[in-house]
């Protein structure tokens, strides 16, 4: 179609030097003809000559004017349709971009992809493609670029050398001769180019990067040429935006995967662990209930034992006593101080026995008297020193608490009277506010702290130590070796603070003891 309009004004504009003078030599040729020959006037009359300068000069000029005014009006159509074309290739070139570009998520193929098509519709022998990243341009893509230059240049600030003033003006930069300097840094010179042009990269009307192509030989870039790479820079600027969004959803994804994944093993661990808890504590149920029969035994054995026959003994001395109580007086005050010996020593198994099952002094004094008393005991019957250290201000802690860390640490002596072989045990309770630690620490053989979950049977009674802590609120931690003994170490809190234990502490432990010990 632009061939055919072209044409056609060539020939109209041939036409118009070609038509006006041969229309006045025919024009005048006919007249001298009809005038001269036909009608026989002379040539040199009024009339010949007027009609002769109407038809040769009238007539070729009208026909000029026509045929210019054909010849720019079929230019006009060829300038319309030579732009028709040109906007239609734009049109053509945008869309390949666009499709290009769409073709991928992934932000390295999408710019790969677009530079390649830039560079085929360009014309230009080099190329490269950079993002705006926290003020400097990164380059992301490129072509035809020698290593040096991408060392030297991977990074641009805004506002240096041509595609940094592009970044920042947001406009399109060109160089049509580099020779002629316009640039601030060095490299395209030295990478041997000697025209360049950057576009910005928009998205949204937000520069997010350029685009910079190079020729080896000098080139003049038209305003048309400006503007398509310009709409080019906001057709990859669209693409770069949904890539740069598609990454940060693929890697909140991701995060999201591993964070679920974290949590669905932190789940299973939980599972895994409540699992073998449960199974701890079943086991722990069953051996308390073995211990518990073993201890009902054990009183049964000891009041058959002890206190049943100290009562039988009783019986048969007072009875004794009231036969010989009237022939015999002597001998009955003797059997009354017998049985009355025996009830003495009924009434310390009674007590005995009753302290073993729960000592009265924690119930009325508090923790630290009994644990002092029971250190005493352990010293005595054991033959291991047994120390107590106490620190900070001793106050009463909630019942259950106190029964828990006597029971604890009853537990922790008793490990050590029964596996340690310790030589001497040292314990300290410490009070702070809002705290109470207790440190049970022997010198004894010790153990492998990090076996315990491989044979849990056989640590039950560090499983009920730990089940107890945890029933009022505290944690147990055990800290041992083979050979360097062990630490057993207990915090609880202390919800309440009550009133001190050195207000009635000496009164109440003299008398306490004083019954305990049936003085």
């Amino acid at each position: 179609m632009g061939g055919d309009s072209k044409q056609a004004h060539d020939i109209i504009f041939r036409l118009r030097w070609i038509i006006p003078p041969l229309i006045a030599c025919l024009g005048v040729i006919y007249l001298v003809f009809d005038h001269v020959v036909v009608e026989g006037h002379p040539i040199s009359s009024a009339l010949i000559l007027r009609e002769a300068l109407v038809i040769g000069l009238i007539g070729p000029v009208l026909a000029w004017f026509i045929l210019t005014w054909a010849a720019r009006e079929a230019s006009q159509r060829e300038s319309a349709e030579a732009e028709l074309a040109h906007r239609n290739q734009e049109l053509s070139t945008l869309n390949e971009i666009s499709a290009t570009v769409s073709q991928s998520l992934d932000l390295n193929e999408v710019l790969d992809r677009a530079l390649d098509k830039v560079l085929a519709i360009a014309g230009a022998e080099a190329g490269e493609i950079r993002v705006l990243e926290h003020d400097q341009l990164v380059l992301k893509a490129h072509r035809r670029l020698s290593p040096w230059f991408l060392q030297a240049e991977g990074r641009v600030g805004l506002g240096e050398c041509l595609c940094g003033m592009a970044a920042q003006c947001g406009k399109v930069m060109h160089v049509d001769d580099t020779v002629a300097g316009a640039l601030t840094r060095p490299a395209c010179q030295i990478e041997g180019f000697r025209s360049v042009v950057s576009a910005p990269v928009r998205a949204k009307e937000r520069v997010v990067g350029v685009i910079h192509i190079a020729s080896y030989q000098p080139h003049a870039f038209t305003p048309q040429q400006k503007q398509l790479l310009a709409a080019i820079g906001n057709q990859i600027g669209l693409a770069i935006e949904n890539a740069q969004l598609y990454a940060e959803v693929k890697d909140l994804n991701q995060q999201l995967d591993r964070w679920v994944q974290r949590r669905t093993e932190e789940l299973m661990a939980a599972k895994e662990e409540l699992s073998e808890k449960a199974r701890q504590l079943r086991q722990l149920v069953i051996e308390t209930m073995h211990i518990e029969e073993k201890e009902r035994a054990r009183i049964a054995h000891e009041m058959h034992d002890g206190v049943i026959q100290l009562i039988t003994g009783t019986l048969y001395e007072t009875q004794a006593a009231k036969e010989t109580l009237l022939t015999r007086p002597q001998v009955a005050f003797e059997k009354l101080r017998t049985a009355q010996e025996l009830l003495k020593r009924m009434d310390a198994e009674t007590r005995r026995a009753i302290y073993d099952l729960r000592p009265l002094i924690l119930d009325s004094m508090g923790l630290v008297p009994a644990l002092r008393e029971h250190a005493a005991s352990f010293s005595q019957l054991n033959g291991v020193p047994c120390a107590l250290y106490l620190s900070g201000t001793c106050v009463r802690l909630p019942a259950d608490t106190e029964v828990a860390v006597y029971r604890i640490v009853q537990e922790a002596l008793n490990n050590v009277a029964t596996h340690a072989q310790a030589t001497s045990v040292q314990l300290f309770v410490d009070f702070t506010p809002g705290t109470v630690r207790v440190v049970v620490q022997d010198d004894g053989r010790g153990f492998d702290v990090d076996a315990l979950p491989a044979s849990p049977r056989r640590h039950l009674g560090l499983i009920g130590m730990r089940e107890r802590a945890e029933s009022v609120g505290g944690k147990l931690e055990i800290r041992s070796r083979p050979g360097e003994g062990t630490r057993v170490i207990l915090e609880v809190p202390a919800e309440r603070t009550q009133r001190n234990l050195g207000e009635l502490r000496e009164l109440k432990e003299l008398r306490e003891l004083r019954e305990l010990k049936g003085l």
